[in-house]
């Protein structure tokens, strides 16, 4: 019977990376946030900085740490092809790791092999989720450490080395995104309830300082650096320099409004996104997580879970951005909210069949499978969502995307058109493949994001001394001219006035310019005819400059297209 369950789960899993990994190197289009991730872990590997920029705490880095030690397990950032598909990769490992630890964190509290089945099904088969999952977001790294810890928790006796190791798989994970730190509350009830009463306040205890010691090593980094504290502050001194508390401060307040109490705010608007996009989950995972409170007092577990899915919304109804991705973490809970309800009223429907023996077993095992299969068919309709795009073509998930192609297109004429020593304005999803060139040495060292050209002074003003002569090309896609007209990023908009096309590629869904700047001068290059000198040790990337300068990234917002419809970018580094 163990064989036979064995090989069903590997069934699911399978079911997992087929739907998550056929065609995840073409669809959806890489987003810019993907590239902001992988030139921090490629900044890691071929720099041991934190960033190839001034590191401005935006996030911890634990998340990206993650992937550059996954390219150096892999052999390098192009094993795959494009730089976002080593990423891509790993998310398949994470999100197939996902679907097994909830698995056995569902099967181990319902005992029940279909209601597991369930769980994983309506995580893995989401369209939303796959949309999601198969990005190179920090929020997925985050939801793997976050079900890892639970697990430890739920399945099984709970040792005290279990519980040790829980609490270091969360700090792990608030340290790859910090949207996981709800969750300490609700987990540390799980392990005083769950915990022996001959060790129950010490193993709690425990558990809360290991996760506060984990979490505080970020602290501890940037008091170590002098970063802790703003310029300007008491402790801050009067040196400009990043700070950890001063970047706390500006993401807290960032585009702030009246959450949920306001129906025009970015709560509302995203949360009906998400509603319209994965109704099943959305909808259905929160109202089985608000039946979950009802009936905490007869299943523990089953309500905590339920808070645990209601921490999480703590999160996004906070009166701020909120993204389109932060939903990540929460989708696992959703489903497992739903499993869990399921399985109470399963567990119902046999104690009142079972007194019609053998032909109520049978009922019982039928409504079973129709329960289950009105689930499956439910996110089957998902895949006809307008939202994402999916409306004419419900396989689109599976298919190659023009845009895709267009982007590795655009990749692949800059580098056998243009010089190596030019200096040019990109979109963040291909810094990477233009300074990590496969099979050579060097790169486009003045090849540099738009937000970093018009905003960082280390970028702006010592390497482009604030003039738009000093740029070669501007590479330009739909986010890009968003952001910059939107954000009114000077620089770059002159740049873009005084460009000319040199090549094109179009699709419906992202189309990409390259246009060489008409700079009124013969040389070509800023690398070529005025070179920056190197201070010490410090990598070319950054044109040079020491990073003792200042290199204070203001809070510019990104943008992108998801199907025709914009998302707000993630973080900018």
């Amino acid at each position: 019977m163990q064989h036979r369950e064995e090989l069903w789960i590997a069934a699911i899993l399978l079911v997992a990376v087929l739907a998550h990994g056929t065609g995840m190197f073409n669809y959806p289009s890489y987003l810019g946030d993907e590239g902001i991730y992988m030139m921090q872990a490629w900044a890691v590997v071929k720099e041991g900085q934190l960033a190839p920029y001034t590191y401005d705490y935006g996030h911890a880095p634990l998340g990206w740490l993650q992937i550059a030690v996954w390219t150096l397990l892999t052999g390098g950032f192009h094993t795959f092809g494009a730089v976002i598909n080593s990423g891509r990769m790993l998310m398949l490992i994470m999100q197939v790791g996902s679907t097994f630890l909830l698995y056995r964190i569902t099967r181990s509290q319902t005992q029940s092999v279909a209601v597991a089945s369930t769980a994983c099904l309506l995580f893995a088969l989401s369209p939303y989720g796959i949309y999601l999952h198969r990005r190179v977001l920090l929020d997925n790294i985050a939801t793997f450490w976050m079900l890892l810890s639970m697990m430890l928790l739920i399945s099984g006796t709970l040792s005290l080395k279990r519980v040790w190791l829980s609490a270091v798989a969360l700090g792990i994970s608030v340290l790859s995104k910090e949207i996981t730190i709800f969750l300490v509350p609700v987990l540390t009830c799980l392990v005083f309830f769950r915990a022996d009463k001959s060790h129950r306040w010490f193993a709690t205890i425990g558990w809360i300082a290991i996760v506060g010691s984990i979490v505080s090593m970020y602290v501890l980094m940037a008091a170590v650096k002098g970063e802790l504290f703003p310029s300007g502050t008491l402790l801050g001194g009067t040196n400009p320099h990043v700070s950890l508390l001063g970047s706390v401060t500006f993401q807290t307040g960032r585009e702030r409004d009246g959450g949920i109490l306001d129906p025009g705010s970015q709560f509302w608007h995203t949360a009906s996104v998400w509603a319209q996009a994965e109704p099943l989950l959305v909808i259905g995972g929160s109202l089985c997580a608000l039946i979950s409170l009802l009936v905490i007092k007869r299943h523990r577990f089953v309500g905590l879970m339920g808070i645990a899915t209601f921490s999480i919304w703590v999160f996004f109804v906070r009166g701020s951005i909120v993204l389109d991705f932060y939903l990540a973490p929460a989708l696992p809970l959703m489903a497992l909210n739903i499993a869990l309800v399921l399985g109470i009223a399963a567990d119902k429907a046999r104690t009142l069949l079972k007194r019609y023996g053998s032909t109520g077993l049978m009922a019982f095992r039928s409504g079973q499978m129709i329960t289950t299969g009105l689930c499956l068919a439910s996110i089957m309709i998902n895949y006809s969502s307008p939202t994402l795009g999916l409306r004419n073509d419900p396989l689109l998930l599976w298919k190659p995307s023009s845009a895709v192609v267009a982007q590795r297109e655009a990749i692949d004429w800059i580098r056998n058109h243009v010089p190596l020593c030019s200096s040019i304005i990109i979109d963040p999803y291909m810094w990477t493949d233009l300074h990590d060139l496969p099979n050579e040495q060097g790169g486009y060292k003045f090849a540099h994001s738009y937000w970093q050209a018009a905003l960082d002074p280390a970028i702006r003003d010592d390497v482009f001394h604030d003039d738009w002569r000093n740029i070669d090309y501007v590479v330009d896609t739909p986010g890009f001219l968003f952001d910059t007209h939107t954000n009114h990023l000077q620089l770059v908009e002159e740049a873009l006035t005084h460009s000319t096309q040199m090549a094109s590629f179009d699709t419906n869904e992202w189309p990409i310019e390259i246009r060489q700047v008409n700079k009124g001068k013969a040389q070509s290059g800023l690398g070529c005819s005025n070179p920056m000198p190197l201070s010490g040790n410090e990598p070319a990337t950054v044109g040079g400059i020491d990073r003792n300068t200042i290199g204070v990234a203001t809070g510019g917002r990104s943008g992108n297209f998801l199907e025709g419809k914009r998302v707000a970018k993630e973080s900018f580094p």
